[in-house]
């Protein structure tokens, strides 16, 4: 399993904008989230938080541990409006940190707390109803994050090379899929082979010699 440090490292290899370097949570502001969120937040992510700064992945950014200044941003804010605006409503159990954009939240999933502190990540999903059981993503925040990086590095990777040679790597992958459905369809067309005619009795066959009328024949006398 990679390392808090480990998955921070692929994260800034893999941010698509200048990250918007938030200060580090104080003690009492952790303190506050924690008090109001209803469980101690995971040591990998008071890790992220000290030390990674808000850099940003296609379509995400974390929730962060601050003042009021941080706005939608601030986790507390985040969290109150999920449990208590949202339908449906986030249970108290769970913590979220990530909006994905449409409405459905990565949350903390803190009735199952590892010896170490971690919890799994779940998806909660909004057009779900409340009773729902959230599918596990990752077992643990740095897990999760170290994913989500590793993706989006192999993404822009993907889209940094030439149209041409993109478009050769499909063209090539076209062909051997070509290739691997016509040994798989002739495999199968080999069962269908076509029965055979026999060959016919040599004793029923009927010769034809034709006859000619003599009559008709020019005659030889004068």
């Amino acid at each position: 399993m990679p390392s808090i440090q480990e998955a921070i490292e692929l994260l800034k290899q893999a941010t698509i904008a200048e990250p918007s370097v938030f200060r580090a949570p104080t003690t009492e502001e952790l303190a506050h989230a924690e008090s109001y969120l209803g469980a101690p937040l995971p040591p990998t992510f008071k890790v992220f938080l000290a030390s990674a700064g808000s850099y940003k992945l296609p379509y995400w950014e974390t929730f962060w541990v601050g003042d009021d200044s941080l706005g939608y941003r601030n986790i507390i804010e985040a969290n109150r409006s999920e449990r208590e605006d949202a339908e449906p409503a986030l249970p108290p159990f769970l913590i979220t940190f990530h909006n994905n954009g449409m409405g459905d939240q990565l949350c903390f999933d803190t009735r199952f707390r590892a010896l170490n502190g971690e919890y799994p990540i779940v998806f909660w999903d909004h057009e779900l109803p409340a009773d729902q059981d959230p599918n596990v993503v990752a077992d643990s925040f740095a897990h999760w994050l170290y994913h989500e990086a590793q993706t989006s590095l192999k993404q822009s990777r993907l889209s940094s090379k030439p149209l041409w040679l993109r478009f050769l790597r499909w063209t090539f992958r076209m062909f051997l899929s070509g290739i691997v459905f016509g040994i798989h369809f002739g495999r199968s067309a080999s069962g269908f082979a076509t029965p055979s005619t026999p060959n016919p009795n040599p004793a029923t066959i009927m010769h034809f010699t034709p006859s000619f009328s003599t009559s008709r024949l020019p005659s030889s006398n004068p």
